[in-house]
């Protein structure tokens, strides 16, 4: 099994004899110095039977968009459909640091078929030759945020900020021997593509954390000590879910462990889940540790997974039959409001007065009473 293992990634370029073969355009494009590694296999999510079983179940459960959104629902499905694969690498927070610095180092790459695809409404403007290449600047609303995009081939799309672009447009011209460290990191990455159609490779989390302005904090709640994470998610034949964290030391593993465990447990015990399928997946969560690793595993067979959607499906249904034959509370008579009377407007005074003309002193009036 390991011969076999070896041979199919020498095929694939990840394991290399003599220097003769090399990696697959969008492994070469991986930055020098990256931190993190993001990938979806979008072709076997869709070809797969449990992926397209899944996909046509969330779209039945997704609300009906209306109005000028709805338009845009073809074109993102069609762009959906035309990559199969996105690898992305950073050397840097993918979001704006507490540092100031809100310029991303990343790149995307995507593969598929972009000859007629919906994404070549980007290609617009004045494109800028590179090593035979045209980069085309990405249309962005923040002006300190700068991205462009360059269309390899019909079946290589790669975006990224301007120069981490470039240089990966240098590295696929130019392919050389990787570094050990960006070779163990790719080798990780690729064999978490093997089970899983979605996965993130981060090996130097303090790295990406000072990056960010967060050096020597965590997410709030969540314990010190994290160094790498490894986590996938695979709907090859039914659904996997896994995590797997590296610490600082054998006793934050183990209070990781511990304090996971004893959430699900509580959640669990307490029926702080009211919902039979969710209190059923969080009772088939595993948790261990080992040394400074910490594993959280979730698995279910095709035809459990096919089990727990039709029951979301079918609760979720339910719920909104509910919520629209509820009826409508009426409004007690104690509880409505008492309003005042309206009174009528008092009639205005009519003038009862005789005027005599002629006398020798004048007019004069009389009341009449």
């Amino acid at each position: 099994m390991k011969t076999l293992a070896l041979a199919t990634l020498a095929m694939t370029g990840l394991v290399t004899s003599s220097g003769s073969a090399q990696p697959a355009p969008r492994w070469q494009m991986i930055q020098p110095d990256a931190k993190l590694l993001i990938g979806v296999d979008l072709k076997t999510l869709r070809e797969s039977t449990t992926g397209s079983f899944v996909g046509s179940q969330l779209r039945t459960m997704l609300p009906k968009q209306a109005g000028p959104a709805a338009m845009f629902i073809p074109m993102i499905a069609q762009a959906l459909n035309d990559i199969d694969s996105i690898l992305i690498s950073a050397s840097g927070p993918l979001g704006p640091s507490q540092t100031g610095q809100s310029q991303p180092d990343f790149v995307l790459v995507m593969e598929g078929r972009f000859a007629q695809s919906p994404l070549s409404f980007l290609m617009t403007g004045t494109p800028q030759e590179y090593r035979g290449a045209k980069i085309y600047d990405a249309p962005s609303n923040a002006a300190a945020l700068k991205m462009a995009f360059a269309l390899l081939n019909d079946n290589l799309l790669v975006v990224g900020d301007p120069k981490s672009l470039r240089g990966a447009i240098d590295r696929n011209s130019s392919p050389s021997p990787m570094q050990a460290g960006l070779e163990s990191l790719r080798g990780r990455a690729w064999q978490l593509g093997q089970l899983h159609d979605f996965w993130i490779v981060a090996p130097d989390l303090r790295s990406l954390q000072a990056a960010a302005g967060n050096a020597g904090k965590t997410a709030p709640g969540g314990p010190p000590g994290i160094e790498d994470v490894e986590m996938g998610l695979g709907l090859h034949d039914g659904l996997l879910f896994d995590i797997n964290v590296v610490t600082e030391s054998d006793d934050v593993a183990q209070a990781i462990s511990q304090m996971v465990t004893s959430q699900l447990q509580s959640a669990v015990s307490s029926s702080q889940i009211d919902n039979a399928q969710a209190l059923e997946l969080a009772s088939q969560v595993k948790v261990s540790s080992d040394g400074k690793r910490v594993r959280l595993s979730l698995q279910l067979s095709a035809d459990e997974l096919e089990h727990q959607l039709r029951a979301l499906q079918t609760n979720r249904a339910l719920a909104d039959l509910m919520e629209k034959n509820r009826p409508q509370p009426e409004l007690r008579a104690e509880a409505r409001p008492k309003l005042d009377p309206v009174k009528p407007a008092p009639p205005k005074p009519v003038s009862r007065k005789i005027r005599i003309i002629g006398l020798d002193e004048g007019v004069r009036e009389i009341e009449m009473k």
